[in-house]
């Protein structure tokens, strides 16, 4: 640019078009230095970070802001897209009409109608993320109605507006128009939006069981497609073993032994589809 603000503008813009995965960045800390007056103004000495800590380094705050509830909302719209894009692949492997699986309406996809989503907010240079747990209700053709644990009861209207790409989104959260994308790195979902970025993990139990007494057995943490299968009937393991990974939402997720014991039966195969809480190994604990 041919003035200061202006190219502190034109730097401002790069990076909020970076998009980073895998590591932490100090893209946020870069920004918050160049929205500071006296940073934009040239009025900066050695001491600028010291004596403007609480603006550059905010930490948390709870609840959660609205550009991290925006965010969410976006995400969890972007993981009803994942599901419908799953149930896809599953109908077309299914010849039975009244299966779950052969649907392949995005208002009818593998996620029920209504769902929780757990997630864990993980911002740079803070020690402990912070849980976000989200409500979602399919309520029409692209369109949801998300309720945030701990926001009270109102629900967040959350709509699909037009395809903007095969990475971007273009959706209304409420009365904000949102334009961004979700990347999915390992087990991070990172949301990217004009504003800020935000990265996310799906928070899944470590352990997925049967309820009560009705066996001992491994179930899907949630709707997915069994892409490795690790056991075998008859075959010993031990607390922790890898029994099933599991590919659901662009993430792989790995079903575990609760405890050490002996396989009954194998109730999948690998490039099955299976639903969420469905029995996917049974087992005979060790005494």
């Amino acid at each position: 640019g041919n003035s200061r603000a202006a190219a502190l503008k034109k730097l401002d813009q790069g990076l909020s078009e970076l998009q980073i995965v895998g590591c932490p960045t100090n893209i946020k800390f870069l920004r918050r230095c160049l929205a500071n007056e006296d940073f934009i103004a040239g009025e900066v000495e050695t001491n600028f970070i010291e004596e403007n800590m609480a603006d550059l380094f905010p930490g948390k705050t709870e609840p959660l802001t609205l550009p991290e509830k925006n965010a969410a909302c976006l995400l969890a719209y972007r993981m009803m897209e994942f599901a419908a894009l799953e149930g896809e692949a599953a109908a077309k492997l299914s010849e039975d009409s009244k299966s779950p699986w052969f649907s392949r309406s995005f208002d009818r996809a593998i996620a029920p109608t209504e769902y929780t989503i757990e997630l864990m907010l993980q911002e740079p240079g803070e020690k402990a993320p912070t849980p976000v747990a989200m409500t979602v209700v399919r309520t029409g053709d692209k369109t949801l109605g998300v309720k945030i644990a701990g926001e009270g009861e109102a629900t967040i209207e959350v709509t699909g507006i037009h395809p903007s790409g095969a990475d971007a989104l273009n959706v209304k959260v409420g009365d904000a128009v949102l334009k961004g994308n979700v990347v999915v790195h390992e087990n991070s979902l990172y949301v990217y939006t004009a504003d800020a970025s935000y990265c996310f993990q799906l928070k899944v139990p470590e352990f997925s069981v049967t309820d009560g007494a009705g066996g001992d057995g491994c179930v899907a943490p949630m709707a997915g497609k069994v892409v490795k299968l690790l056991a075998a009937s008859g075959q010993a393991f031990s607390k922790g073993d890898q029994l099933v990974i599991l590919e659901a939402m662009k993430m792989e997720h790995v079903v575990k032994a609760p405890r050490d014991g002996v396989v009954k039966d194998v109730m999948c195969a690998e490039g099955d589809f299976v639903e969420g809480k469905k029995l996917v190994i049974s087992f005979q604990p060790d005494e």
